[in-house]
């Protein structure tokens, strides 16, 4: 990443932009040994240089575990208790940072070492339900809800062995083959997140930390290298292999904004997320000028006032979107269901280290069943802002 350069006012940072209140909150996440502590660092120095104010939450579990807790031993339900005391201490930091930020009346952003849902990739699906139950929550508050993003770091033992170490991490005892069993369980546990990166290793430790840097900029709303985001044409919906996540999204514009913005839910299990989302200017540190989205996640309330400011004279956007990972790729299979019935195309998430590197594909690899032919990224016709209007 080239020397970070406060942005200019034609695209600054102000206190309506970020997460909900102005904030945004990230997850850093991924198998043993992936690099997190090193990035960690490095994210909080890059967000201060551009204006941010930065909160690290620290990892909850190694607290535990450096302070005398252990799973060794435990049945069913002390696992359940533990794992349901990791991720109540994990919500409850996470709001006190939360809380703390929102008083500066600052743009921030609170990385958060590890999320919620990590806890279910060391637990049985059976438990992990069960504890979901105990708990009133379900995977989407857990998931949807509380975080603006998600950075998957993959573990050394996928490309990088000779690097894999466990003497950096006292509480950290997989093996190889452990590790990557790990890191497949933790990527499983965040799919359906509606911006989940997956950062791969790289020949330099260095470039994976740019690309974690990178994929931080998508989500914040600042000019990055390039777009990880590519679309391609699909004659129907196939059949797609469990695990994925299913969603309804729904997308309306507002009127009377001098910037491109919507609004928009995504269903699942009766639970719903909000956010909202905007195209703005952002001065790069070279002078030049980029358009970026920046999207926003938001409360029950101010969804419900935005709800008000719908723009009469733009059609609604209704879809279906059904999410999977394959071969490190983050897919998207979305069937359009209004305002044009069944259209139908793949959003591709590629492996932050394979936009241009020296490491990794720069096109995506398809499974058997997914027919994806022509690619149509930045085509119009996708676009929200093209489909919305009315004829």
């Amino acid at each position: 990443m080239s020397a970070a350069k406060p942005l200019s006012s034609s695209g600054g940072l102000g206190t309506s932009v970020g997460g909900v209140g102005g904030i945004f909150r990230v997850v850093l996440t991924g198998g043993p040994c992936g690099g997190k502590s090193t990035a960690l660092q490095k994210l909080s120095s890059f967000l201060h240089s551009y204006g941010f104010d930065v909160y690290l939450v620290p990892e909850v579990a190694t607290l535990l575990l450096s302070g005398g807790a252990t799973f060794a031993g435990l049945n069913s339900q002390e696992l359940i208790a533990f794992q349901t005391s990791i991720i109540s201490s994990m919500i409850a930091l996470e709001d006190n940072f939360m809380r703390i930020a929102e008083s500066r009346r600052r743009p921030a952003v609170i990385v958060c070492d590890r999320g919620t849902m990590d806890a279910s990739a060391y637990m049985d699906p059976e438990l992990w339900q069960l504890l979901l139950d105990e708990n009133n929550w379900t995977n989407a508050q857990l998931r949807d809800r509380r975080y603006d993003a998600v950075i998957h770091m993959v573990t050394a033992a996928f490309g990088a062995e000779e690097f894999y170490t466990t003497e950096n991490n006292t509480s950290r005892r997989e093996n190889v083959n452990e590790a990557r069993e790990v890191d497949m369980k933790l990527r499983n546990a965040w799919m359906g997140h509606p911006h989940l990166f997956i950062v791969d290793n790289a020949k330099k430790f260095d470039d994976k930390v740019h690309s974690v840097l990178t994929a931080l900029c998508c989500t914040v709303g600042l000019p990055s290298p390039g777009s990880t985001l590519r679309q391609f044409t699909l004659p129907s919906s196939p059949s797609i292999p469990d695990p994925f996540e299913e969603f309804v999204v729904e997308m309306y514009f507002l009127a009377g904004s001098s910037e491109t913005m919507y609004i928009q839910t995504r269903h699942q299990h009766n639970v719903s997320s909000y956010s909202e989302c905007r195209k703005r200017k952002c001065t790069k540190a070279d002078g030049t000028v980029e358009e970026v989205m920046l999207e926003r996640r938001l409360t029950t309330k101010e969804y419900a006032t935005l709800r008000t400011q719908i723009d009469p004279d733009r059609l609604p956007l209704k879809k279906i979107v059904k999410q999977c990972l394959y071969n490190q790729q983050y897919l998207s299979i979305v069937e359009l269901v209004k305002p044009i019935p069944n259209k139908f195309y793949v959003e591709v998430r590629l492996p932050v280290l394979s936009q241009g590197t020296e490491k990794g594909p720069t096109n995506p690899v398809f499974p058997l069943w997914l027919p994806a032919s022509t690619e149509i990224t930045n085509d119009p016709s996708i676009d929200p802002c093209v489909l919305s209007k009315r004829p």
